[in-house]
């Protein structure tokens, strides 16, 4: 009879998170009074309003990727433009900037756009940065705040937004 134990107990060495397989650099921020933070798809979390404006939620968004040592700051915010562009063709830069946040260094890009879905005239506040790097390490780790709400004056959110990003920090 074949044994049945699984593959784990068969190999010579276990790949494991934290140990061998780095992992994401933690971080702390603040949530705007009355904000939510939860967790969503395709993000390490979203920080939304709470209750919708017209319909819409205004959110900001982060996430993280991992990409090879040699990418720096400039380089990313390449990259993440080329991807914005993609998906809304129309998207247009407002400004760009760094800015430093204590010890953290932000790349901040306004974008206007309109949503692909629903038409709508959109406005992003993007905050790019990157973690302090790993000596020896073969990858950096970038962290995108994607800020997003109705281009509406009235009911700006972008105090929240920039309150999330200025305090943003890795611990």
């Amino acid at each position: 009879m074949a044994d049945k134990s699984d593959s784990t107990d068969r190999t010579a060495r276990l790949a494991v998170q934290p140990g061998t397989i780095r992992g994401i650099p933690q971080f702390v921020f603040s949530i705007p009074e009355g904000w939510e933070v939860e967790e969503a798809p395709n993000a390490l979390a979203v920080v939304h309003a709470p209750e919708a404006v017209d319909g819409f939620w205004s959110n900001l968004l982060i996430s993280h990727d991992r990409l090879g040592a040699s990418v720096d700051l400039k380089l990313a915010a390449q990259a993440t433009w080329a991807k914005t562009v993609k998906q809304a063709p129309d998207a247009r830069i407002t400004f760009e900037r760094t800015a430093r946040f204590g010890d953290n260094v932000m790349y901040l890009r306004g974008v206007e756009m309109t949503a692909p879905q629903s038409d709508r005239p959109l406005g992003q506040l993007h905050g790019l940065c990157i973690a302090p790097k790993q000596e020896g390490a073969k990858t950096v780790d970038l962290f995108q705040l994607i800020a997003t709400s109705l281009t509406d004056p009235t009911n700006s959110p972008v105090a929240q937004f920039i309150e999330v990003i200025g305090s943003f920090r890795f611990i």
